[in-house]
């Protein structure tokens, strides 16, 4: 059912037909930039004695566990930043990008393809379910190294629904399209050399395996890293300036 609805949903999804190929290819293409990401989880609500008497009627806990890649992990992933709609932006602005999403490790990998968390959750509002999450973000770089991200999008998928995954075999990629706010608040929140000495965007991401418990009246979150390796691509000549 979900994967029958990615092709309308997504606007565009081609996977191969074929046997696999000898060389590398481009097996999926995403284009997200009409779709507007349903990611609200049920959850049962408080009752409403309680909510009056301890005015606390939703909650919210979220939990990271984990640290970065280990050094043996032969999975690794490449996403190099493309194409931007714009060469210059302000802060605030809405920008069209489009990232390619390589698998440059020595095993396959499996990544979420879809942006709809709520398509993953059972009918139980009170059922524990699990996903996997991709993230892409597109962060500012400075010659000496520094970034900072400044935009982002998730996408969600799981093994228990067929279509939400994509494989990709050593040398494979994924192209993907998206819409995204550009936000310099991290980036004012740090001390990181001026916009103007930027070399430019690039595209960086964190995958994720996360536990959903809906509770009465909210929910808990438990979210545990799961990152390859991961490179950037060349930085994309692309401004970034204060309103």
């Amino acid at each position: 059912m979900i994967g029958r609805g990615i092709v309308v949903l997504l606007g565009c999804l081609v996977l191969p037909v074929a046997a696999p190929l000898a060389t590398a290819q481009e097996v999926a293409y995403l284009d997200l930039t009409d779709v507007t990401p349903r990611t609200d989880v049920r959850h049962p609500a408080a009752p409403e004695e309680e909510c009056a008497l301890h005015h606390i009627c939703e909650f919210f806990k979220d939990e990271v566990i984990g640290g970065d890649v280990a050094a043996g992990d032969r999975r690794a992933l490449r996403m190099t930043l493309t194409w931007m709609d714009k060469l210059g932006y302000h802060d605030g602005d809405q920008a069209e990008f489009e990232v390619m999403i390589e698998n440059s490790g020595e095993v396959p990998i499996d990544l979420p393809s879809i942006p709809h968390l709520a398509d993953l959750q059972p009918a139980d509002d009170r059922a524990v379910f699990e996903t996997t999450t991709f993230g892409v973000s597109i962060e500012l770089k400075w010659p000496g190294g520094e970034t900072c991200q400044i935009g982002a999008l998730a996408l969600f998928g799981s093994p228990a629904h067929p279509g939400t995954l994509v494989r990709l075999n050593p040398g494979e990629w994924v192209r993907l399209r998206g819409r995204i706010m550009l936000s310099l608040l991290a980036y004012k929140a740090k001390k990181l050399p001026p916009l103007a000495e930027s070399e430019g965007l690039i595209a960086n991401s964190w995958l994720r395996l996360e536990q959903y418990s809906p509770q009465v009246g909210g929910l808990i979150v438990e979210e545990r890293n799961i990152y390859p390796h991961r490179f950037s691509g060349d930085p994309l000549s692309v401004r970034i300036l204060p309103k």
